[in-house]
């Protein structure tokens, strides 16, 4: 098995590696555990990597988040090589792709149980500077923004939201089993409620 963390900061050794097809690339790593060759697999598709994380972790826009999954990245890479099977009649970038979504969804159920306040206000295509108009209207202004939505929805579907943002420990919102237990509806319930407000938002304050 190749230690993975003593060759994150190393590149590819030679031009060869270069021109060998990433099956025999996963070959070398598998049977001769080459670190030569993981780094080339690794540089070969760090855009399919790179893509996947910021499409599927769209919430995470901190660059210190990011940067985590960014360190990851060999050793996502490597599992995918070890877990690839070329006789599926699937292409190694294809099975890469579909692991590192696999991953960052994980992550997401992980850490975004509960979405929080800038959070709502990303969604809604907004801005969290505190000096963007957008963000000041409805941080400052909730109460008018909860307001609109109970005259638009039911009081079930008003509450669900509530919970789900301004809810919770210290009013910091609850997570959708939370709310879901709450009101007697599964979590995917509450998240389509959820999604269903967001995008009426959206188009009332044009954004």
């Amino acid at each position: 098995m190749i230690a993975l963390e003593e060759i994150k900061d190393l590149g590819a050794q030679g031009n060869n590696m270069k021109e060998k097809e990433d099956s025999t690339l996963i070959k070398e790593v598998v049977e001769q555990n080459s670190s030569d060759a993981l780094i080339e697999l690794s540089e070969r598709h760090s855009g399919v990597y790179y893509d996947m994380v910021k499409r599927h972790l769209p919430g995470f826009k901190e660059k210190s988040k990011l940067d985590d999954f960014y360190e990851r990245k060999i050793e996502v890479i490597y599992d995918a090589i070890c877990s690839f099977n070329e006789d599926k009649g699937v292409k190694f970038v294809t099975w890469l792709a579909n692991k590192t979504k696999y991953v960052c969804l994980t992550e997401r159920t992980k850490l975004k149980s509960q979405p929080e306040f800038h959070e709502f206000v990303e969604e809604m295509g907004g801005s969290t500077d505190l000096s963007g108009q957008f963000y000041s209207e409805v941080k400052e202004e909730s109460q008018r923004v909860l307001e609109k939505i109970e005259l638009k929805f039911s009081e079930k579907h008003y509450k669900i939201f509530k919970d789900v943002y301004f809810g919770g420990k210290n009013s910091c919102g609850a997570t959708f089993a939370e709310v879901g237990k709450k009101y007697g509806v599964s979590p995917q319930a509450v998240q389509a409620t959820n999604k269903k407000i967001i995008n009426y938002l959206k188009k009332s304050y044009a954004v």
